[in-house]
């Protein structure tokens, strides 16, 4: 299931005034958490603080607070960006996306630039600080936002599992033409999914081992999957298909009962349990009282789950959320 990596702290955090101090770019809060230090600026105008709603000689002015709180990140937040000018960047902290799959960089912006073709705006990512991969930047067109905007980008190409990762917006470099009001930054995250290891087959109440505590469960899964899906809401009822034919139905019952008692052949009946104790004679018992017939009897499938039904989704791995 899909984990978030930095959202604990918000890109932009309100300030006491006067006047405003630059607050902290976020670090990853998966597994640890550390205690973020504040941007790198590299000159320009880049500047955290309110925004005075100026600016828009073309296109919109800034916007007048942060999408959340009274400040942002922004380039001039007194007005439009200058004429002429070289490349400024705003860069965070570095972030440990160790362990992360399909890194995914969402933020707020607020953005004026000329077209690409005049001026200039990047969204850069980088493992060393140094060497940097472009994963946005302005169109052809200009870009003229006049309201908070979320922008969404993949850059799991070049961030996912990289113990350092730094992420840059760069406003510039700028021709002699017509000016805008650039960059306006805010709530900034990183989600990835996390990696674990895939669910047994068989392990119903999803301790990750295969014994006799997933007989009630798997009982339960077979006879009314509603009320195993209550009782083990983060397990996959998929588990529970042990000949795995995309069906939960009785011929489930005997490959379970190998699997159980014979954990390394189960193709195969077994005299020992997996502790190497004899298999009792209650467990084949249990099953004809908990269902009501012989356990190795063949039997008409109790639930026909078509492969195509919900209930034959992802068999080894939780859907994100969205």
């Amino acid at each position: 299931m899909p984990r978030l990596w930095a959202d604990r702290n918000s890109l932009i955090r309100a300030r006491r005034r006067p006047p405003p101090t630059p607050a902290p770019l976020p670090t990853a809060s998966g597994q640890s958490t550390k205690t973020p230090s504040t941007a790198t600026i590299s000159g320009g105008q880049w500047a955290f603080g309110k925004p005075t709603g100026a600016g828009g000689q073309y296109g919109y002015p800034d916007p007048t607070s942060g999408r959340t709180g009274l400040n942002v990140y922004g380039y001039n937040l007194n007005g439009d960006y200058a004429n002429n000018m070289p490349e400024y960047h705003l860069t965070s902290t570095s972030i440990d996306c160790t362990g992360a799959l399909g890194t995914t960089l969402r933020y707020w912006r607020w953005l004026g630039v000329q077209g690409s073709a005049s001026d200039h705006a990047y969204v850069r990512v980088s493992t060393d600080g140094t060497a940097w991969t472009t994963v946005w930047s302005n169109p052809l067109a200009a870009n003229t936002d006049n309201a908070w905007v979320e922008h969404v980008l993949d850059i799991s190409a070049v961030a996912d599992n990289q113990p350092t990762v730094y992420l840059r917006w760069t406003m510039g470099a700028t021709n002699s033409s017509r000016t805008y009001c650039g960059w306006n930054i805010d709530d900034l995250r990183l989600t990835a999914l996390e990696c674990t290891a895939p669910w047994l087959l068989g392990d119903l109440n999803c301790d990750g081992a295969v014994n006799f505590g997933d007989i009630n469960p798997f009982v339960l899964a077979l006879t009314n999957p509603s009320g195993y899906a209550a009782a083990f809401p983060d397990c996959n009822i998929m588990n529970a298909d042990i000949n795995q034919d995309g069906r939960l139905d009785f011929g489930d019952i005997n490959p379970f009962v190998r699997l159980l008692t014979n954990p390394l052949g189960h193709g195969l009946p077994a005299r020992v349990s997996p502790a190497g104790e004899p298999v009792p004679r209650s467990l084949v018992r249990g099953w004809q009282e908990l269902l009501g017939r012989p356990a190795f009897q063949k039997v008409r499938p109790l639930l026909p789950v078509r492969r195509n039904s919900a209930m034959a989704g992802a068999r080894r791995m939780r859907t994100p959320e969205s």
